[in-house]
Order: structure tokens, then C-alpha cells, then sequence
């Protein structure tokens, strides 16, 4: 007669288990800080970078002697990974960091006059700015607009 052995009772099945029990316990904790602590972090960042680029992009209208603003408003777009749009007390568009952003101008439009009405979550209010964060139903995208 013979003994079958508990499968369970082998080192190879309970090294493959232990492992696999380390591996899902790490993948959720991944999970867990990237959902939690890397958003929080992530619009931090952004909100510091958008105000000192506000800064830097006043500075450059104000001060007459800057050569050429475009150039810099382009390089600056490239460095921190924004669109840039930029426009004056009529609510005119004065000027775009990328050429395919003006197709996407009547949705900007939207998102700007949503902006205005006060949709979207106040992230900061400085004395001349103002950082929210709209989310787009159509597409499913959240921008963090800076007025």
C-alpha cells in the first residue's frame, strides 16, 4: 500500500507559495503608494513648477528687454512638459507653446470658460494666480490650469 504525501508538506511548493506571497504583498504596496503617495507628490511638483513658470513668464513680459519671448515661452513649455497658452484682458489667445494645440482650441475654450465659472478643485489661490484642477468628462483627461 502506498502513502501519498501531502503536497503542501514539500519545500518546493512552499517556497513557490512563501514567494508568491511576497510578491503579491509587494505589488500592493506598490500599488498603494503609487495611487496615493505619487499623485499627491506628482500635483505638488506641478503646482510649484506652474508658479515659478508664472513668475519667470511675467518677468519676461514685463521686463521689455527680454530678446525673443517666443523662443523662451517654447523652451520653457519643452522643460516642464506643459502647453502653454497665453491670453490678454480680452480673453484673446496671444500665443500657443505647441502647433497642435490649436486643434484642440475650442476644447481649451471649454476647459478656460469652465475655468472662469468656477468648475473644478481649487488646488491654490496666490495674489495674482489662480491653480485648478478641471477634469475633462469627454476624454478623461485632468488639467491643472493656472490663471
Amino acid at each position: 500500500m502506498k502513502i501519498k504525501n501531502n503536497p503542501f508538506k514539500s519545500v518546493r511548493v512552499k517556497l513557490f507559495m512563501s514567494l508568491s506571497v511576497v510578491i503579491l504583498i509587494i505589488i500592493t504596496f506598490l500599488i498603494l503608494v503609487n495611487n496615493f503617495v505619487f499623485g499627491q507628490f506628482y500635483l505638488y511638483s506641478k503646482r510649484q513648477t506652474l508658479k515659478a513658470v508664472y513668475k519667470t513668464v511675467n518677468e519676461y513680459y514685463n521686463n521689455s528687454k527680454s530678446g525673443n519671448l517666443e523662443s523662451e515661452l517654447e523652451q520653457i513649455a519643452i522643460q516642464n512638459n506643459f502647453d502653454i497658452l497665453i491670453r490678454d484682458e480680452q480673453n484673446v489667445n496671444v500665443y500657443t507653446s505647441s502647433e497642435d494645440f490649436f486643434s484642440t482650441f475650442g476644447q481649451m475654450n471649454e476647459m478656460t470658460s469652465r475655468f472662469n465659472t468656477g468648475a473644478g478643485e481649487m488646488i491654490e489661490r496666490g495674489d495674482n494666480y489662480v491653480i485648478k484642477k478641471i477634469k475633462d468628462n469627454k476624454n478623461g483627461i485632468t488639467y491643472v490650469l493656472l490663471e
